[in-house]
């Protein structure tokens, strides 16, 4: 009957119009997939980044790599600013109690007397030490870009010392000052200028 047939041709116009949406809704899984994937990607490549660039990645790589050489130069100004007898050590892992390793910069000073912590050195020794590895930083990003430095600048560096201390001053810049075109310090204090 004619009835049946138009009612079956609505059937199948509205089975067609399902599978045409069915075909679209796969289209859009198609190409929410393939951006799913991209942006998966981009995640990816954004967390190695994010790790490269943390402090245990990159930056901890090129601290490492510079270390040694910071070191000599540490420890070439130090043994003329103590007649030999200190040597300053970097260390930048330090092993944990429950296992494994922490990065770390830690700065170990000696003498012959043995290994001591920064804090148990006298205010004129710590001056020594300061000035040591602060030249030694120096020259070493000195050296990366190809110049020379010829000025040290010592900006109230003396505020913590006493008498004793303010003399391990002066004795360390006239040890310093054939490495250097000039030094300024700059003081307060009238028995320094």
């Amino acid at each position: 009957s004619l009835a049946a047939i138009e009612r079956l041709l609505q059937e199948i116009a509205i089975h067609e119009d399902r599978l045409a949406r069915i075909a679209d809704a796969e289209a859009e899984l198609a190409n929410l997939t393939a951006e799913m994937e991209s942006l998966e990607r981009d995640r990816t490549i954004y967390a190695e980044l994010t790790k490269a660039f943390s402090r245990d990645g990159i930056p901890a790589l090129i601290i490492d790599a510079a270390l040694p050489q910071i070191e000599d130069h540490a420890n070439e100004v130090l043994a003329r600013l103590s007649d030999g007898r200190m040597t300053v050590r970097f260390e930048t892992q330090r092993g944990l109690v429950s296992g494994g390793v922490a990065e770390t910069l830690d700065i170990i000073i000696a003498d012959p007397a043995g290994e001591r912590p920064y804090e148990d050195w006298s205010g004129g020794e710590r001056l020594r030490i300061d000035l040591a590895v602060r030249v030694a930083l120096g020259r070493a990003l000195a050296q990366r870009t190809g110049s020379r430095i010829e000025l040290l600048m010592l900006d109230e560096v003396c505020a913590p010392l006493d008498e004793a201390g303010e003399e391990a001053l002066i004795d360390s810049i006239n040890r310093l000052q054939d490495s250097f075109r000039c030094i300024l310090l700059i003081t307060h204090r009238d028995r320094l200028r």
